[in-house]
């Protein structure tokens, strides 16, 4: 996010709420104070270094007043979901020279003693001289061709004979505000490629080594509420994972979700549905995870919207007891009757919102969108979608669309988002043409980013996911 001076002048306050926008009031009351400064010592101040100091303090109120007041959407629930893609630092490190990694891992108690990062891992380190980027990010995009470059990293100048080209640091300050004491903080991270470590105030808290697999970070215990806090993440690309370009960086959206000790765990819920002639029964599968240092009692209350979001189905489960610091698993069902059933022909989306609760409060909420259809195999006659069988036209998309970002110049995650929405749909278009068209996707040996799911889902699209596991694809 970027503020120049003529939006900060002209910029309404009116849909903001009345704390938020007295504090937005505050920071918008600097302007005239910079503004002076500019005028009445020109020598000793920049124009540009102060607007960037003042966007710098805008970005980081945004996000520390969105955590203290939230969204009029999760107005009654604990639950707020904040992407951090804007004002990160970055800089090249070295795959096994410390002195050319910021001295990284080399002081006192690095591991002996928690708190003790140094390098760019520690909060103190000095990263003004980085560049700031925004995510995705990709390094290794900018990177020259090199004939030792391996086809495996797209011929680039990286890998094991270019150590000072493999390792990457990526740094960023997050306001928290002292009010969220007591709430529960995540990082989550869509995709780093690839052997990443993410340090929060020089803690070391993750070891991620796939560079597709997402991943998350509790960050709570290691927070300064109200201060200032720096998420730091060295990411080493030294070791591709495919046989295609991969990028190196990271190249994938990041999260902070804010919710109460009390919650739906990540991923926490999941639908399976049963279609029997004009009913379908869906079945829930819900972990919630108590985060506190007492047991807590709660209920769940499961409600269920058809496309056009009208209310088909409710479902409460009664109160239960989880102890501290666990998880508990909860089942539910729900009925639904004459259900509007996803198919090739027509993308029917239903939405179950999922309420925990505690007496009359609601702590957390969370949507899970889902079809309703039915599936089988036949070892005779194939596949069945909705008992209609499905003459399946299967094509395998590698993540190969990332080479033509190569060529294009175009951060790859992006170019590859528009490229597989285009590719397809013009797949799935080709279908209505001598009925030899593409119905099915079938994605190979690493697990891809969430929005190939959506656009599946949204275009009518079958998608059957791989994964190489000891040598084995399982599917």
């Amino acid at each position: 996010m970027k503020v120049s001076k003529k939006s900060w002048e002209n910029m309404s306050l009116e849909a903001v709420p009345d704390p938020a926008r007295r504090a937005l009031s505050l920071a918008l009351g600097l302007f005239p104070m910079f503004d002076a400064m500019i005028t009445e010592a020109p020598n000793h101040f920049s124009t540009n270094s102060l607007w960037k100091i003042l966007n710098r303090l805008f970005c980081a109120g945004v996000l520390s007043l969105t955590l203290a007041f939230g969204n009029a959407g999760a107005a009654d629930s604990d639950r707020q979901r904040t992407r951090i893609d804007d004002g990160w630092r970055f800089a090249l490190g070295h795959a096994w020279d410390p002195a050319q990694d910021f001295d990284h891992g080399t002081g006192a108690f690095f591991f002996g003693k928690a708190g003790y990062g140094n390098g760019p891992a520690a909060a103190e380190f000095d990263d003004r001289p980085w560049r700031r980027v925004d995510l995705p990010h990709d390094w290794a995009v900018e990177l020259p061709f090199s004939e030792r470059g391996s086809t495996q990293q797209g011929s680039k100048a990286i890998g094991r004979a270019f150590p000072q080209n493999s390792v990457g640091w990526y740094r960023r300050e997050l306001a928290i505000p002292a009010a969220a004491q007591g709430q529960r903080f995540t990082l989550e991270f869509d995709g780093v490629f690839r052997d990443s470590v993410v340090w929060v105030n020089g803690h070391y808290l993750h070891h991620e080594p796939s560079g597709y697999s997402s991943f998350a970070v509790d960050i709570t215990d290691y927070l300064h509420y109200g201060g200032r806090n720096v998420v730091a993440v060295r990411v080493d690309a030294t070791t591709p994972e495919g046989w295609w370009y991969e990028g190196a960086g990271i190249y994938r959206h990041v999260w902070l979700t804010r919710t109460a000790p009390l919650h739906v765990d990540q991923w926490g819920s999941f639908v399976r549905t049963t279609v029997k002639g004009e009913e379908a029964v869906v079945v829930v599968d819900t972990t919630v995870r108590n985060d506190g240092k007492a047991d807590e009692s709660f209920a769940l209350e499961h409600e269920l919207r058809d496309p056009d979001g009208r209310l088909v189905a409710r479902a409460a489960v009664p109160a239960r007891r989880v102890g501290a610091v666990s998880v508990t698993g909860l089942a539910a069902a729900l009925r639904v009757r004459a259900p509007k059933l996803w198919s090739l022909e027509s993308p029917q989306r239903y939405t179950l919102t999922t309420r925990v609760k505690q007496g009359s409060r609601v702590v957390d909420q969370y949507d899970t969108p889902f079809g309703i259809r039915s599936i089988r195999f036949d070892a005779n006659e194939g596949f069945f979608l909705n008992d209609r069988l499905v003459s399946s036209a299967k094509n395998s998309l590698p993540c190969q669309a990332k080479a033509v970002a190569e060529v294009a110049h175009v951060h790859p995650l992006l170019f590859d988002k528009a490229v597989s929405h285009r590719r397809l749909k013009a797949l799935k278009d080709l279908a209505t043409v001598g009925n030899r068209g593409f119905t099915s996707v079938c994605r190979r040996c690493v697990a891809e980013e969430k929005y190939l799911h959506r656009i599946s889902f949204l275009i009518r699209i079958l998608v059957m996911q791989e994964n190489v596991v000891a040598g084995r694809i399982i599917s």
